[in-house]
């Protein structure tokens, strides 16, 4: 049994759950068992009987997890898969390094999601080069039916609808795109800013319905269910990302998929993942983000040819069955030697 463990508490629509779930339905197909469980949620005898342990989020679910796994399971097979949080932030602030780096030098393996992050962290761990793997995720999640309407949202056809899918928390930094978007609003009157996403932090949340109740042109849709977010995407007309850490943003692949442009902050991750004028584009702060949304509004061909741009590299080279053999074979490699 593969024991798939995630940071406490993670939303059941965050991106480790939309991970861990595919990869789930994916390995099937190769008799594996997968049992998905938050940190605080794992219990004693799942930690036991598991063949292997999949870690999601090195600090976060790594850190107090691998000492217990240490102690009591010296010889299970560990695996952590490692977040934009995990190589930008937690590897480097001072206060986090030292139990991020000692829970990733226990584990047997570890996966990145973009060569670029291997890339870094074998430039500062070169003695972990050979137990660092890339596995990009991929995009499985429903078309949408194409049922929900615009008018039922109490939406215009007219406007047109920046998406923002992301929980409501720091990393994410969602009120970003408040200043920049209302400009926009001011001259166009033709906007809508929407957000999505688990309330995760309660004064964002409390900014956030404030700013939406004085801005008619601001929605928070609240947590949209797994199997109902396509629809929201192709009512959409632009997908933003606005975080300050990311290792590859599934709301951008999502929106890609969809064949919509996005809009991302210029940070790791989204730089690995988003070619700047192919299919959307990089800003660094609030002035580029407002041009370039700017540019978008002002220009739907644009937004069409980079919106076709994004679907076909996505539909290329983040494929659920190339996603699923890729673990398939890490996870046997790893067991084999073992079981």
């Amino acid at each position: 049994m593969i024991l798939m463990v995630l940071p406490a508490r993670a939303p059941e629509n965050g991106g480790n759950w939309v991970h861990a779930r595919r990869l789930q339905k994916g390995l099937r197909q190769w008799g594996w068992e997968v049992v998905i469980k938050t940190l605080e949620n794992v219990e004693e005898r799942e930690l036991a009987t598991a063949d292997l342990l999949h870690l999601f989020n090195a600090y976060r679910t790594g850190t107090p997890l691998m000492p217990v796994v240490r102690k009591k399971y010296r010889e299970k097979r560990v695996i952590i898969s490692l977040t934009g949080t995990d190589i930008n932030e937690y590897l480097h602030h001072p206060s986090t390094r030292a139990d991020t780096v000692q829970a990733m030098d226990w584990a047997d393996r570890l996966v990145c999601i973009t060569p670029a992050a291997q890339r870094r962290l074998a430039h500062q761990f070169p003695m972990w080069r050979e137990k660092v793997t890339v596995i990009p995720p991929a995009v499985d999640l429903p078309v949408g039916s194409g049922h929900l309407k615009r008018a039922e949202l109490g939406w215009s056809d007219e406007e047109l609808i920046f998406f923002l899918p992301a929980g409501l928390r720091s990393v994410k930094n969602p009120l970003l795109a408040v200043e920049p978007l209302g400009r926009l609003f001011a001259e166009t009157k033709n906007i809508r800013f929407c957000i999505a996403g688990p309330p995760m932090n309660g004064k964002i949340l409390e900014t956030l319905h404030l700013l939406a109740r004085k801005n008619a042109w601001l929605t928070y849709l609240g947590t949209i269910p797994q199997s109902q977010i396509g629809n929201y995407y192709l009512l959409s007309d632009v997908v933003l990302n606005t975080s300050r850490s990311e290792g590859l943003s599934h709301a951008l692949l999502e929106g890609m998929f969809f064949g919509k442009p996005v809009l991302a902050s210029r940070v790791p991750g989204n730089q690995d993942l988003v070619r700047h004028g192919v299919d959307g584009f990089l800003f660094s702060d609030a002035e580029e983000m407002y041009a370039y949304a700017k540019r978008l509004y002002e220009d739907p061909q644009l937004r069409m040819e980079m919106g076709q741009e994004g679907k076909r590299r996505v539909s290329a080279e983040y494929v659920p069955s190339v996603e699923w053999r890729r673990y398939h074979e890490l996870y046997s490699a790893l067991l084999s030697v073992y079981i």
